[in-house]
């Protein structure tokens, strides 16, 4: 007995609209931890002094800059698939408003 099911060909568009719901429900971290780190690291000698960081403060850091990503483009993202300029203007005013953002 075979299976005669002919397979399925998504709408253009239509997969790359599912993709966020599955980043939703992760736990994961969005940005690889090693170039995360990196990144922190680069910054750190940005500013002059020899900055070490434990495991546990760089997850900790880790955790809320994406917490803080997550909040930055959730206000722009309502109901449209692109982020417009004038949409960053507005949440950053709204952050510096309520004290977030300097």
């Amino acid at each position: 007995m075979t299976n005669n099911r002919r397979k399925h060909i998504y709408k253009s568009g239509a997969v790359a609209l599912r993709g966020p719901g599955g980043y939703q429900k992760s736990t994961d971290n969005s940005v690889p931890k090693l170039a995360f780190q990196h990144l922190v690291e680069e910054v750190a000698v940005g500013l002059g002094n020899e900055i070490r960081f434990q495991p546990s403060a760089m997850d900790a850091l880790q955790e809320a800059a994406e917490a803080y990503m997550v909040h930055m483009f959730e206000p722009p993202h309502a109901k449209r698939t692109k982020i417009q300029k004038r949409d960053m203007k507005f949440v950053r005013s709204l952050l510096r408003g309520w004290g977030l953002l300097q």
